[in-house]
């Protein structure tokens, strides 16, 4: 069983968008992956056919830019049409809500599968920012597209909007990951990760917020991501200069293999997920905190979205509030308190928890089984 698949996405970001390579990687045995982009951008070179639509553009995407692609939509239509036609592409995939919302009348003409995947800012902050967007997705729902969600949170809510769910699936972005799972000896600093994009529901802030005092020396936080939102980014650097006496670092985004070297270096991860204010959201459970369990790496994080599908507390990580700085603070002196034997534990209880599945690739058979069940529906 084989599938040609023509992804659609806004942008090709192979370093922040790490799980979209792995995503068509653990499955290219069994499909042929074409890329389809708004945005193509500058520098960040493409290993898969790709279709002759959108522009090069730096990145961030400026706004004249985006206006610019706006114009020239219908032309990307008509491509689009084309390269279904000439490639033989059977089945459409697209990445994040909104790309196929713009792209409904596509998706209205042609007759082959088409897949939509939810991701993150297209759960509540698109529906809550511009309420048309639960009719499209409904609309969608009635023109037979199939949806992938992480967890059964996300399924109920995609059910709450009145999507049928037989037409919702689970994916689970899980991945084999390389690098040093061996235990670590335990002693301060502790060194703790994050690697999130710089956004309120990423929530670096309160994690700072929380540092106390006295816990000064105990630490060494390493916060790798893009700066996306720079006004969040501008009050944290303003709480980091009452941290002076902690040790935390900024770097930049870094490669995959960067950053899972970085990854394996450290004791813990760390990512207390929220809703922000304009009600922003994770795509289920973020890859990083999987990544972070399939190196061995014990992760505190919150109950948001689909995450306590992942972390069980005191099991391979903690669970705290977001909001609560003195719960966080709290659960940072019981790192403090761990022994060598403890930590051991939730060592092994990481990597087991994902590991026989992340091996066995379930993601890559997942998404094969998917393709498959929207291959067979479409030709009932």
């Amino acid at each position: 069983m084989s599938f040609k698949v023509l992804h659609i996405l806004d942008s090709y970001l192979p370093e922040t968008m790490n799980w979209l390579d792995a995503l068509m990687e653990c499955t290219q045995e069994h499909c042929e992956h074409h890329l389809a982009s708004s945005y193509w951008i500058n520098g960040v070179a493409v290993k898969y056919p790709k279709a002759s639509v959108g522009i090069v553009s730096n990145y961030p995407v400026s706004r004249w830019n985006k206006l610019v692609h706006t114009s020239l939509d219908w032309i990307d239509t008509k491509k689009l049409k084309e390269y279904v036609k000439s490639k033989q592409i059977e089945i459409l995939h697209f990445h994040f809500a909104n790309t196929a919302i713009r792209s409904m009348g596509l998706i209205r003409e042609l007759k082959i599968p088409i897949l939509v995947s939810f991701y993150g800012y297209d759960y509540e902050y698109l529906v809550k920012q511009k309420p048309k967007t639960l009719d499209s997705y409904q609309q969608l729902a009635k023109l037979g597209v199939s949806f992938t969600v992480e967890g059964s949170y996300s399924k109920g809510l995609l059910i709450h909007y009145g999507i049928p769910a037989n037409q919702i699936f689970k994916l689970h972005l899980l991945y084999p990951r390389t690098g040093f799972t061996s235990r670590l000896k335990y002693k301060t600093p502790i060194r703790i990760i994050q690697a999130a994009s710089f956004t309120e529901k990423k929530n670096q802030l309160t994690l700072l917020e929380s540092l106390r005092d006295d816990q000064a020396g105990k630490f060494q936080f390493l916060f790798i991501g893009e700066i996306v939102d720079k006004h969040y980014f501008n009050e944290i650097r303003l709480v980091l200069k009452s941290k002076k006496h902690h040790c935390i670092q900024i770097k930049d985004k870094h490669s995959t293999s960067t950053y899972l070297e970085q990854l394996s270096r450290q004791h813990f991860s760390v990512n207390l997920s929220k809703r922000s204010k304009m009600h922003d959201t994770e795509g289920g459970c973020p890859v990083f905190i999987k990544d972070s369990l399939a190196l061995s790496k014990p992760v505190i994080t919150t109950m948001h979205c689909d995450i306590p599908e992942t972390v069980i507390h005191g099991f391979n990580g903690y669970l705290v509030d977001a909001e609560d700085s003195t719960c966080i603070s709290d659960c940072l002196d019981q790192l403090i308190g761990l022994d060598q034997l403890t930590y051991n534990k939730l060592c092994t209880n990481a990597l087991h928890s994902v590991q026989a599945n992340a091996v066995n690739n379930l993601t890559g058979k997942e998404l094969i089984s998917i393709y498959a069940k929207c291959n067979e529906d479409c030709n009932i």
